[in-house]
């Protein structure tokens, strides 16, 4: 018996570390160049971070106006959530979304994400202080969703991008889309493509969105436990 158990156990560990040496290889294949308006890929809210941002599949709360749009289909009447994020080198995010089910099975949601810091000291050339200057990301979304079933929704997300230093900003406009499927009451699959747009343009330099395409899979074993 023993022997049998320590070579289950060592064909469990090959297929595990293939499994993490293709993911890694995949990642460094499909890695994208350096994109602008990092601001975005910041997660929002605690449980989403808890899961490890593996949510895209199971978000069913007002959070679904970041993760996947389709999720705000699945709210009960009214759904409010709002986070605050005290972030590296004294950086602040702070996030808000409303979803308001309208007649039938759709559903309007709005949010806002802002990147922001205290106001920092602008300096002359001798380095003498004139004053203060301020520093924030912000994007505004407007987001439709709508459930054709228990078993499928579907969500869109318009938004305005906004990245201001002192008093030069760049702006730009993005797109959301996500859907959920539940082929079953304990199986929950969901996708999302976010920040597909143009490129945003900042003085005379411009740079790409960080396109993102979040895919998961939810098991719920138990009352209180999912995998």
């Amino acid at each position: 018996m023993s022997s049998k158990f320590q070579v289950a156990s060592s064909k469990f560990k090959t297929k595990f570390l293939l499994l993490f040496f293709s993911v890694l290889t995949w990642n460094f294949l499909w890695a994208q160049p350096p994109t602008g308006a990092a601001f975005l890929k910041i997660p929002v809210g605690a449980r989403a971070v808890g899961l490890g941002s593996a949510y895209s599949a199971l978000v069913d709360d007002a959070s679904a106006l970041y993760w996947n749009p389709a999720g705000i289909g699945r709210i009960g009447i009214t759904d409010i959530m709002a986070s605050h994020n005290e972030w590296i080198a004294d950086t602040k995010e702070s996030y808000l979304g409303i979803a308001q089910r309208l007649a039938g099975t759709q559903v309007l949601g709005v949010s806002y994400l802002t990147l922001y810091m205290d106001p920092l000291d602008r300096r002359g050339e001798n380095g003498e202080k004139l004053g203060t200057f301020i520093a924030q990301d912000r994007a505004i979304g407007v987001t439709w969703a709508m459930n054709f079933s228990y078993l499928l929704s579907i969500g869109a997300t318009a938004k305005r991008i906004e990245q201001r230093l002192d008093n030069i900003a760049a702006v730009g406009h993005a797109a959301d889309f996500g859907l959920q499927f539940r082929p079953h009451r304990r199986f929950f699959v969901g996708a999302a493509m976010q920040n597909v747009g143009s490129p945003m343009k900042y003085v005379r330099e411009a740079y790409a969105l960080p396109t993102t395409l979040r895919g998961g899979v939810g098991y719920r074993l138990g009352q209180t436990v999912t995998l």
